[in-house]
């Protein structure tokens, strides 16, 4: 398989759904590949939405574009339950937040952060931030918290206010997530639910949307094919599979007008 970067798109407009999809399609307009375009993968951002419903409607009216297809991405969705899930920790999160902001954009706690490293002759570590729309930040936050961890006290032994955003000993436990974990586990009215719930219902929440957009690509991968699907389901996956054949086979025959080609190889851009 391969994939390339078909464009750089300098978008001064709202991010809309109306504006991303007249985007994409004129992109594919360009490229004359708008009979050749199988799906679209967005995240769940309701313009993403809009626009995918857009592109649909216009490559069905243009090409009887009828293979289509359309996948939520799943990166996008599990970093969505982790979110959910993070929520149980929530304030010691926000205090860690607090905390590293403090130090980044106080060049006086950031100088002797580094006066500190160099004392105890480590290699110095920035504090880092999480950014929301950056993917795992929070985990790195919180991964780089514990790795200054000692030196932080030291400071937070010096400055009175760093000391007043520093976690306390039990919201640092919480932190360190794994064992935060371990302590439910030792309670006798320990239940996992406490932990599954918050993610088992943000899946819910995209599972009827995803669940049969996800079949065939599943069922396509080497490693899963049918495996992975139980007795009853496999009918339905099967028959999901042969429509798509069936869609293909049904574009294959369907002849294309000279007038659709012509129109669109004349908008094609030059390249090269």
């Amino acid at each position: 398989m391969c994939y390339f970067l078909l464009d750089i798109i300098l978008f001064n407009d709202r991010h809309t759904g109306i504006n991303i999809a007249d985007a994409i399609n004129n992109v594919l307009s360009d490229f004359n590949i708008k009979d050749n375009t199988l799906a679209l993968t967005t995240d769940n951002e309701f313009a993403m939405i809009v626009c995918r419903r857009l592109i649909v409607q216009k490559l069905q009216c243009e090409f009887d574009n009828i293979r289509f297809s359309y996948y939520r991405c799943v990166a996008h969705i599990l970093n969505l339950t982790t979110k959910q899930e993070l929520e149980m920790i929530n304030s010691s999160v926000e205090k860690v937040q607090n905390l590293m902001l403090k130090i980044k954009v106080s060049i006086h706690f950031s100088d002797d952060l580094c006066r500190l490293y160099k004392l105890k002759i480590i290699t110095y570590l920035k504090p880092e931030l999480d950014i929301e729309t950056r993917w795992n930040s929070t985990y790195y936050m919180l991964q780089k918290m514990q790795k200054i961890e000692n030196t932080l006290n030291l400071l937070a032994a010096d400055y009175p206010l760093i000391h007043s955003l520093y976690p306390s000993t039990d919201e640092q436990q919480k932190l360190k997530y794994s064992e935060f974990l371990d302590s439910y586990i030792g309670q006798e009215k320990y239940s996992q639910n406490i932990v599954a719930a918050p993610i088992y219902q943000k899946i819910e929440e995209y599972w009827n949307i995803m669940d049969k957009p996800s079949i065939v690509s599943a069922v396509l991968d080497p490693y899963a094919k049918l495996k992975i699907f139980n007795k009853i389901v496999i009918v339905n996956v099967k028959s999901a599979v042969q429509k798509l054949i069936n869609q293909y086979e049904y574009q294959q025959t369907s002849p294309i007008s000279n007038d659709t080609k012509e129109s669109s190889i004349k908008t094609a851009r030059k390249f090269f």
